[in-house]
């Protein structure tokens, strides 16, 4: 939805995947598991593995507008560079969905053929890094997934208030987006 907004452009894909400077999870026979082995993908506030601004240069030309004057970017890895991203990009909002647990363990075992248990420790350790980073973060927005897809006008609006975006009159919470393949509006898909 924030990407559907007129003054935001956006990526094609995830920015992990449009960089080499970002460990992929995948890269390292860890599809959809990052979080068992955080410290491979955490970058600290104070982390020199990687020049933000080459970072920066590998993303702009995938951006479908770069002059916009907001920006978003949407990796799942990021969960453990918060702090890195924040002291980088300072103008930074952080918008973090948390889903119940079951649905995205099924939807990790589906994906990616992992047992369940492997899939649950992702998601816990997942939620338990991400919600501790953003503790220390000021400008964040911590959303359900199920309140996101029950009532998506008003996450619509928490949201766009959240990141001050002008009003354009759009009804994003109405539009079919295209979700790993299958088109159709906002909706659960917990079941």
């Amino acid at each position: 939805m924030i990407a559907s907004h007129p003054a935001v452009g956006s990526l094609p894909w995830e920015g992990q995947l449009l960089s080499k400077r970002l460990l992929k999870p995948s890269d390292v026979g860890l599809p959809r598991l990052w979080a068992l082995q955080p410290s491979r993908f955490y970058l600290g506030a104070d982390a020199n593995q990687m020049d933000p601004e080459q970072l920066k240069r590998d993303w702009q030309p995938h951006f479908n507008d770069p002059g916009k004057p907001y920006l978003v970017e949407k990796s799942v890895p990021n969960a453990a560079r918060i702090h890195w991203l924040n002291r980088h990009f300072p103008n930074a909002h952080f918008v973090a969905v948390v889903r119940k647990g079951y649905a995205v363990c099924e939807g990790i075992r589906r994906k990616a053929g992992h047992p369940l248990p492997l899939a649950a420790a992702q998601w816990s350790r997942a939620n338990q890094i991400m919600l501790h980073d953003l503790e220390s973060i000021p400008r964040k927005l911590i959303l359900r997934y199920e309140n996101l897809t029950e009532r998506p006008e008003e996450a619509w609006r928490q949201v766009h208030d959240f990141l001050d975006l002008p009003e354009t009159g759009g009804r994003p919470w109405e539009q079919e987006y295209d979700i790993h393949g299958q088109r159709g509006h906002i909706r659960s898909l917990n079941a």
